[in-house]
This record gives structure tokens, C-alpha cells and sequence, in this order.
């Protein structure tokens, strides 16, 4: 009980200040870049951008039927909620991350959680519609497994790790700053 109630209360205190963030409207967010775009195509089902950006808009386009259409709520809101949603997850995954390098104390994965959430960069993404968020997500989940299957000398996580590099990729070719530094090394120091 006690190994999950400080990255639980942890997290859930991030939810409550990321979900209560989150940008009511187009209007309230001064149409904050792409967004309006990405709004559209998750509630058409079409590409948006150059990118079109395929997992993002799908995982979009099902938010939008649940909550939008089906439960009135504000386009932008919900879209906006997906991105908070975002971050509260890799928030939870960088905390296991840094826990896999840091068993003795808890701090250090507090405040690399805290640091990750607390940013200005993040946070300003993160309570709008941004395809960024969903991008840092699934970049920290592939590296957490990437990592444990070093750690913990079972290399049947790169498969995990590459599946989720795999769907990261359908989300924002950004992701490419974490995969190539992650098979440079697997190339390096392979697994047996």
C-alpha cells in the first residue's frame, strides 16, 4: 500500500491541476497554433496538417464522439482533456523511470515528475489541443520499457518498446529524437 501512495497522490494532485486547466474554449486559449486544425480533424476524421497525424487524430475522433457528440461537452475542451490526459500518464511513467535507476529513495522520481509538470513548456501544451503531449507520451512510455529491458535483462520489453515507437510514430516523426538514440545503443550494447 505504502509503494503506491506517493506516486498515487502524486498524480492525482497533477490530474487535478491539469484537468481543471484545461482550456475551456477556442476563444479562452487565443487559438493557440495548430489547434483549431487539429479540433476540426478529430471531429471530421481527417488528416490534419502536413503530418496528418494519424493516432492523434483517431484517439481525438473517439473523444470527440464519447464526450462532444454524444455528451454536449466543447470541442476544444475535450481535445484539451486528451492532452492532459497525456501528461498525467507520461508523468507516471517518468516517475517509474527514474525509480528503476533510484530504488532507495523516492525523492528523485518526485521531483523528475514534479520538474516534467511543472514546466512551462509542458503545462502550456498540455491544457490545450496539442498533438505534442500524446508525442511525449507514448516517446516516455517506449523509453521506460526500452530502459527496464536493460535493467532488468529481459529483452523481450524491446518488443513493448518498439510497439510503442511504432504507434509514437503516428502521433509526431518528434518521436525520432528518442528512437534513434534508443537503437544506437541496442546496436551498441545488444541484448542476449
Amino acid at each position: 500500500m505504502s509503494s503506491i501512495l506517493i506516486p498515487g497522490t502524486l498524480l492525482t494532485l497533477i490530474s487535478v491541476v491539469y484537468l481543471f486547466g484545461v482550456a475551456p474554449d477556442m476563444t479562452w486559449m487565443g487559438l493557440a497554433g495548430d489547434s483549431p486544425d487539429y479540433v476540426t480533424s478529430s471531429m471530421l476524421f481527417e488528416k490534419a496538417g502536413l503530418g496528418g497525424y494519424p493516432l492523434f487524430i483517431t484517439i481525438g475522433w473517439i473523444f470527440e464522439q464519447i464526450l462532444h457528440y454524444n455528451l454536449g461537452f466543447n470541442p476544444y475542451w475535450t481535445l484539451g482533456l486528451v492532452s492532459a490526459i497525456s501528461t498525467v500518464i507520461a508523468c507516471g511513467y517518468i516517475y517509474a523511470t527514474v525509480r528503476l535507476f533510484s530504488t532507495e529513495s523516492k525523492l528523485p522520481a518526485v521531483l523528475g515528475t514534479l520538474a516534467f509538470a511543472g514546466s512551462l513548456l509542458v503545462w502550456s501544451q498540455s491544457v490545450i489541443p496539442e498533438v505534442y503531449t500524446m508525442t511525449a507520451m507514448f516517446m516516455v512510455v517506449a523509453v521506460y520499457y526500452f530502459m527496464k529491458a536493460y535493467k532488468q535483462d529481459r529483452p523481450k520489453l524491446l518488443f513493448v518498446s518498439s510497439i510503442v515507437f511504432g504507434f509514437s510514430l503516428g502521433t509526431h516523426p518528434l518521436v525520432m529524437f528518442a528512437i534513434l538514440p534508443c537503437l544506437f545503443y541496442l546496436f551498441k550494447e545488444p541484448l542476449k
